[in-house]
């Protein structure tokens, strides 16, 4: 970090008071829950105490001011920093507070990796790190030591947040270190000192909770994109002398594996079952199809019941419906009713026609009938004004 003055403070606390922001509005509510390989589940939430922490400012330094009130926790602290920064900028002109010290030295890179570590995601993870001390023996008494370390790599920088239990509560793991590698070397100096000897693995599914908005999301990492996930472990295990652990997501991959198996097995049954009917011309049907390939459970996929459906249909349609034994599937069953309604509908408007042909007729018999009465009426009319005319 630069050399601190007013300017540099002002800036900072700008940065400081948009992550708080940020914090309040989008992450403050939410739990994650992350199930790793392993078989190990995290659940995570970002307490507000532990903001100050995460953003770089260093409270117990702060405290020397005598300006927090007793009963302040951590986020109080951090807020009355932010409302107050005036009041600190003073004390610091009074040469009682010192700019530098009131900050991590890694400031800036954690107030840029602040929004990312604290938004967890899986869709660009890098790899868990389950750190035990007792695996190692050496180890830099000055950093910050976590239960886990969940490592991302986005547009090639590396966001590490670190993980420690907390008893308190369901939600019993808390975020206590936030950091950004955005250089490969300093980046392998960290594995080096923090992957050595330890367990890796990587999370296959994660749930997002908000209980404030009642929102929920969730993310599973499908098997096709697992290769280069556990490629890249087995890699890091091998370079630090580390331990791959991801025999419970393989376990679960394994078991639905062997049902997907089971399945198509019992798939090509029925398809081979199917064949041998059509080509014996018997219908088949699918409520025997469960005994006769073996008494278990069928579940058949929607194709292969509609190709059942259709073969018999076909095969239907050259035997005698009225052969009541003949199973039929529900959309033949509505077809035979629908030409049967048909038929019953042709019938009716041959009958009409026949009717209409006879009105027909009867009106061309009216019609003649009407006009040779025109005809004599029209005689009697001229004979009555012929007599009329001669004074008859």
């Amino acid at each position: 970090m630069e050399i601190m003055n007013t300017a540099k403070f002002t800036e900072i606390m700008e940065k400081i008071e948009a992550c708080v922001e940020q914090y309040e509005k989008a992450y403050g509510s939410n739990r994650y829950t992350i199930s790793l390989a392993s078989g190990d589940i995290l659940n995570v939430m970002i307490s507000p105490n532990s903001i100050a922490h995460l953003l770089g400012v260093n409270l117990d330094y702060l405290k020397l001011s005598n300006k927090f009130k007793p009963d302040m926790n951590s986020y109080e602290k951090l807020k009355f920093f932010l409302s107050e920064r005036y009041l600190f900028q003073k004390l610091v002109s009074e040469k009682k507070l010192c700019y530098q010290s009131m900050f991590s030295p890694y400031i800036e890179s954690k107030l840029d990796c602040f929004y990312t570590n604290t938004n967890i995601r899986i869709n660009n993870m890098y790899c868990v790190i389950k750190y035990d001390s007792e695996r190692t023996f050496k180890i830099d008494v000055n950093s910050d030591i976590s239960d886990y370390y969940i490592i991302r790599n986005i547009n090639n920088s590396y966001y590490v947040l670190g993980l420690v239990k907390n008893d308190n509560g369901n939600y019993n793991y808390n975020a206590t270190s936030s950091r950004m590698y955005s250089d490969q070397e300093s980046f392998e100096n960290f594995l080096a000192r923090i992957a050595k000897k330890q367990e890796l693995t990587y999370p296959y599914h994660f749930l997002l909770q908000n209980p404030s908005s009642m929102f929920e999301s969730k993310m599973t990492v499908y098997d096709d994109d697992k290769y280069d996930i556990v490629s890249n472990i087995l890699q890091l295990a091998k370079k630090y002398d580390a331990v791959p652990n991801t025999s419970s997501d393989f376990l679960h991959t394994i078991g639905r594996s062997k049902n997907n198996r089971s399945t198509s097995i019992n798939n090509y049954s029925v398809l081979r079952l199917l064949s041998d009917y059509v080509k014996s011309g018997k219908v088949l049907d699918i409520e025997t199809i469960t005994e006769i390939c073996g008494g278990g459970a069928i579940s058949l996929p929607t194709d292969i019941v509609n190709l059942i459906n259709t073969c018999n249909d076909v095969l239907c349609s050259d035997i005698d419906r009225t052969n009541s034994s003949i199973q039929y599937s529900e959309l033949e069953k509505q077809n035979i009713s629908m030409k049967e309604t048909l038929d019953n509908i042709r019938k009716d408007i041959i009958d009409y026609q026949d009717k209409i042909e006879q009105l027909e007729k009867q009106n061309v018999r009216l019609q003649s009938d009407y006009d040779l009465q025109n005809q004599k009426i029209k005689i009697y009319t001229d004979a009555y004004e012929a007599a009329q005319k001669i004074g008859l």
